[in-house]
């Protein structure tokens, strides 16, 4: 089982409580009970991961998607203007080829971050923020229902190799008894 990026001292006694020895694991298989509380301690993690994705989903909302005239010069009166002209207002050919540069940078990353959250669905930066947050949902979506897939097969497996493990031992003890 892989562990939560945990961040506090509560947190990370919380996730340890949660997660079973080897020996525990081993002698409560034999039990019923044993499947539940995987079962649990894997809707726990699910549900940690779920409120840190909604923690973050207001950082993203935050980004407009600007596209009247209004708004095109609003973001060039208070963001590029002062950054890319001198004092008389005359462009600055120099601080527009930084900013491009900077913002040749920014997209680059921007794009590798985008197909890396994505899966590889979306590469092109200038993507909606909010096609980009339901990909990304849905790429994360998936990623858990695989992960909960390969865990109860795991499980199923382990459950498995421990009743062929009980059924030899129970075969050997009836061979001593004979």
């Amino acid at each position: 089982m892989t562990d939560l990026p945990v961040t506090t001292k509560a947190e990370r006694e919380k996730f340890a409580a949660l997660q079973p020895s080897v020996e525990d694991s081993i002698r409560e298989a034999k039990q019923p009970q044993w499947v539940e509380r995987r079962l649990w301690i894997l809707r726990e993690e699910i549900r940690a991961l779920n409120e840190r994705l909604c923690a973050l989903l207001p950082a993203f909302r935050e980004v407009k998607e600007p596209r009247s005239d209004a708004d095109v010069n609003h973001i060039w009166e208070t963001f590029w203007r002062p950054l890319v002209t001198d004092a008389d207002g005359n462009l600055d050919p120099d601080a527009v080829k930084r900013e491009l540069s900077d913002f040749y940078s920014l997209m680059g990353g921007a794009a590798e971050v985008y197909e890396h959250a994505t899966g590889g669905l979306i590469s092109k930066p200038m993507t909606y923020p909010s096609s980009v947050r339901a990909v990304i949902d849905d790429h994360v979506q998936q990623a858990v229902d695989d992960a909960l897939k390969e865990q109860r097969a795991e499980l199923r497996r382990q459950i498995a190799a421990l009743k062929e493990e009980r059924y030899d031992l129970e075969c050997e003890l009836g061979d001593e008894g004979r």
